[in-house]
């Protein structure tokens, strides 16, 4: 039997996290634990979840997603979490893989390429 993997949600529109939502909603193996709209909540709530899987948005309101992603690994280093950004310059995704990211996936992808990110 396939283990489940417990998701946390992380952007600041409400809209992107309903429709991150939806699309893993149809995914028997994925549970969604949690969601948060910055990163302090983030990072709190990574702390009290602990999920297999993050979805990190790359601009938060209170902290780039990268420094986010740093702040969590910092504490838990086995934390892997997908930076899902705007951004697609070679910089941006050189920055996030500098700071321990599992993964990397444009918002401008479609959900089979999320869902084998995650």
């Amino acid at each position: 039997m396939k283990k489940t993997i417990r998701l946390l949600i992380v952007d600041d529109h409400v809209m992107i996290r309903l429709g991150l939502a939806a699309l893993m909603a149809d995914e028997p193996d994925v549970e969604i634990v949690g969601e948060a709209s910055s990163a302090a909540d983030a990072i709190r709530a990574y702390d009290q979840l602990l999920p297999d899987v993050t979805l990190m948005d790359g601009m938060l309101p209170d902290l780039h997603g990268v420094e986010a992603t740093r702040a969590i690994l910092e504490k838990h280093p086995g934390a892997r979490i997908i930076l899902v950004s705007i951004n697609e310059s070679a910089e941006d995704i050189h920055r996030a893989i500098e700071a321990g990211v599992a993964g990397y996936v444009p918002k401008s992808q479609n959900q089979e390429v999320i869902m084998r990110a995650v």
